[in-house]
C-alpha cells in the first residue's frame, strides 16, 4: 500500500483573484493624473469649445449673428423667386414670343407716344413763330408800299417827307432782318422735317398699338416682326429732331403744368397706366422756375415781383397740388 502525505502549497498570485480595495473613495493623485493627461488631448479642447460657444450664445453679438444669417436667407429666396420669374418671363410660346418681349415691345410704344407728344408741341411752336413773323413782315411791306405813295408838292411839308423817307427806310431794314431771321433758323424746312416724323411716328405707334392689345399666343410670329418693325423703330429713335435743352425743358413744363390731361395715365409722368404720380413732374416744374429765374433781369424781364392782378394768375400745379382722386375713375 501506498502512503500519501498532505503538503501545503502557497497558491500561485496568477491563480487568486485580485485583491479589491475596500477603500470606496478613488485615489486623489490617480485622478490628478488623469485630468492632466485628460488635458492634453482632442477631447478636452472640444469641450472647451463647447463651453465657450455656449457662453458666446447667451451674448447679444450671437444674437446679431444670428439676424444676418436670417437676412442672407431671406435674400437667397428672394433670389430663387427672382429666377422663377426670369424663367416665367423668358418662357417661348409657339410663335417664338416671350412676356419678357411684350414687355420691350410696350417700351417702345411708351418711348414713341413720349417722343410724340414733345415734338407736336414743338412743331406747333415753330409754326407759330414762323406765321407770326411772316405776318410783321406782311404788315411792314404793307404799310410801306402805302407810305411810298403818299406825296407832298407843297413846300410847307418838306419836313414830313423827311419823316417819310426815314420811316420807310426803317421798315425796309426790318422787313429785310426778319426775313434774314427766318432763312437761317430754317422754319419751314424744320416743320416739314418734323410733319414728317409725325406721321411715321403715329402710324407705328398705331401699329405697335394693334398687336400690344392681342394677347401673346395670336400675334405674328416674333421672327416676322422683328423684320418689319426692327428698322423703322430704330430709326425713328435714331432719328429724333434736336433742339436746345431750354427748349425741351420748356415744352416739358408747358405740357406738365397746362396740359396734364393729355399726359394722364402716360410714362413719365404716371406708373404703368395708373394715377399714382411719378416724381418727373414735380421736378420738371422745378427745374424750370430755377432755370427761366434763375438772374434778377430775367425776374424783372418776367414780371417776377409785379402783384397787380393783370400781371397774376392762379398759380395751379397738378403734380405740385396733388388733389384727391378716387380709386377706379378716371380723369374728366
Amino acid at each position: 500500500m501506498k502512503l500519501f502525505t498532505c503538503r501545503t502549497t502557497k497558491p500561485s498570485r496568477d491563480i487568486l483573484p485580485p485583491i479589491q480595495s475596500t477603500n470606496k473613495s478613488p485615489n486623489i493623485t490617480t485622478n490628478i493624473s488623469n485630468t492632466k493627461d485628460f488635458e492634453n488631448t482632442k477631447d478636452f479642447e472640444n469641450t472647451k469649445d463647447f463651453e465657450n460657444t455656449k457662453d458666446f450664445e447667451n451674448t447679444k453679438d450671437f444674437e446679431n449673428m444670428k439676424n444676418l444669417e436670417n437676412k442672407k436667407t431671406k435674400k437667397i429666396i428672394v433670389k430663387n423667386s427672382d429666377d422663377s420669374e426670369d424663367e416665367d418671363f423668358d418662357k417661348i410660346f409657339p410663335n417664338g414670343w416671350t412676356k419678357r418681349k411684350a414687355r420691350n415691345l410696350k417700351r417702345w410704344k411708351d418711348e414713341l407716344e413720349y417722343n410724340w407728344i414733345i415734338n407736336i408741341f414743338l412743331v406747333y411752336d415753330l409754326k407759330d413763330t414762323e406765321s407770326m413773323l411772316n405776318w410783321i413782315i406782311i404788315l411792314i411791306s404793307t404799310i410801306s408800299s402805302s407810305l411810298s405813295v403818299v406825296q407832298f408838292g407843297d413846300s410847307y411839308y418838306s419836313w414830313l417827307e423827311l419823316y417819310l423817307k426815314s420811316g420807310l427806310s426803317v421798315s425796309t431794314i426790318l422787313t429785310t432782318l426778319i426775313a434774314a431771321w427766318l432763312k437761317k433758323n430754317n422754319y419751314v424746312e424744320r416743320i416739314n422735317e418734323l410733319d414728317k416724323y409725325l406721321h411715321k411716328t403715329m402710324k407705328l405707334y398705331y401699329e405697335l398699338e394693334s398687336i400690344s392689345l392681342m394677347n401673346i399666343e395670336e400675334r405674328m410670329l416674333y421672327a416676322i416682326f422683328e423684320e418689319k418693325y426692327n428698322d423703322t423703330i430704330i430709326s425713328l429713335f435714331a432719328d429724333s429732331p434736336s433742339y436746345s435743352p431750354y427748349k425741351y425743358k420748356k415744352i416739358l413744363y408747358n405740357v406738365t403744368k397746362y396740359y396734364p390731361e393729355l399726359v394722364s395715365k402716360k410714362s413719365p409722368w404716371y406708373k404703368n397706366n395708373t394715377h399714382d404720380f411719378k416724381p418727373f413732374g414735380d421736378i420738371i416744374t422745378r427745374t424750370y422756375k430755377s432755370l427761366k429765374y434763375s438772374t434778377f433781369l430775367s425776374k424783372i424781364c418776367s414780371l417776377y415781383y409785379c402783384k397787380c392782378r393783370c400781371c397774376w394768375r392762379e398759380r395751379f400745379n397738378l403734380f405740385l397740388n396733388k388733389p384727391e382722386i378716387p380709386k377706379n375713375q378716371d380723369l374728366p
